[in-house]
């Protein structure tokens, strides 16, 4: 075997081994606090009334529940319902959704 061919073996092997232990894929940072989810989540009540609240209401947070991609928050804005998710790799919100 001629030694270009084992270095470009041996290369192969080591980028091989990077991607299986996932040094390229993207790194999760520290993880939020529910308190920080929420936070996120209720930060712009105008998602939930595009022209307000209409009673002047307040906006709070009844749960957060985690999984592998996603948060959800589960807010209520002036009685109605809504659940907020929200990308951890980017700590932005995604979608809302009333229920």
């Amino acid at each position: 075997m001629t030694p270009a061919r084992v270095a470009v073996v041996a290369l192969t092997l080591i980028l091989a081994a990077l991607l299986a232990v996932g040094a390229w894929g993207q790194s999760q940072g520290p993880r939020l606090s529910d308190d920080d989810y929420i936070a996120i989540a209720v930060s712009q009540p105008e998602i939930f009334h595009p022209t307000g609240p209409s009673s002047g209401g307040s906006v709070r947070a009844t749960g957060v529940e985690h999984s592998r991609d996603r948060v959800a928050v589960n807010v209520i804005s002036d009685g109605i319902r809504f659940r907020v998710l929200i990308d951890p790799r980017t700590n932005r919100v995604t979608q809302v959704v009333r229920q």
